[in-house]
């Protein structure tokens, strides 16, 4: 891996992890190579949206954008664009407050900060997988 490649790399983590640390770079990866998470490229700059239908509305969430602040402008229409086309009726994203004046000039509004609280001790670990069964179903959650 390239000293250039290895930086991005540790730009994206380090991304992820102020979300709360929700996705690593290889769970990104593979929901991409999935299908449920869309990638978006220009120069060096990468966005990674996906669809998530609520109640009332779909919504394309950008998971992640990482590189250059020119770049990401002109991506942004390319992705607003792409949710317009799958049906979304919003678009969401967490971001840095250094985002604001781009976002407000592109008809963003704010709404609710986030807020994160780490449950885990800090210890960074998954979300443990439920015993099974010998069937090999999960138990009933009450």
């Amino acid at each position: 891996m390239t000293p250039e490649t290895e930086a991005y790399l540790r730009k994206c983590e380090r991304a992820l992890a102020d979300m709360g640390g929700t996705h690593s770079f290889d769970d990104i990866m593979q929901a991409i190579n999935s299908g449920h998470m869309q990638s978006f490229a220009k120069g060096n700059t990468w966005a990674v949206t996906q669809i998530l239908e609520m109640p009332q509305k779909r919504l394309l969430e950008i998971v992640l954008v990482v590189g250059d602040m020119e770049e990401a402008r002109e991506l942004h229409d390319v992705v607003v664009a792409y949710g317009r086309s799958k049906g979304c009726d919003l678009v969401r994203t967490f971001a840095r407050d250094g985002w604001t004046p781009d976002a407000k000039q592109n008809g963003w509004t704010t709404g609710h900060r986030v807020f994160l609280k780490d449950l885990s001790h800090g210890n960074g670990r998954r979300r443990p997988e439920p015993e099974r069964n010998e069937a090999g179903d999960a138990p009933a959650v009450g």
